[in-house]
């Protein structure tokens, strides 16, 4: 290719994986096609959780939790360890109702507790 644009089917400083020799094109579409649809998959099954300090309305600091299924929505927040100034996050799981209670101290999940289920509707 010209213009000093590589060409990807033979570039070889390009992973063999992310490469398709144009013998192969279907079979490398149909590869790519597939791993694209299993990370899709995993993306869909996996949510990030982040949480936020904020003060005088200000974003002071942010940090990764972990990852939660999709199934597991925001349903509210509060101090419910009753440790002073601390907050603490509950996810409701929309298929079953179930309630997660996620115990934050420090920006650091430091422990999780199912509390029951609520009705679906």
């Amino acid at each position: 290719m010209g213009g000093g644009v590589s060409d990807p089917a033979t570039d070889s400083s390009i992973p063999r994986r992310a490469r398709c020799e144009r013998s192969e094109l279907g079979q490398c579409y149909s590869r790519l096609t597939a791993e694209t649809g299993a990370l899709r998959e995993e993306l869909q099954r996996h949510t990030q959780l982040e949480v936020y300090d904020i003060a005088n309305n200000q974003l002071t600091g942010a940090a990764f939790i972990g990852n939660v299924g999709v199934e597991w929505q925001f349903s509210g927040v509060g101090n419910f360890s009753s440790v002073p100034g601390e907050t603490d996050l509950l996810l409701r799981n929309v298929n079953t109702g179930g309630l997660e209670l996620y115990d934050i101290n420090n920006n650091q999940l430091t422990g999780a507790a199912f509390i029951g289920t609520v009705g679906l509707d």
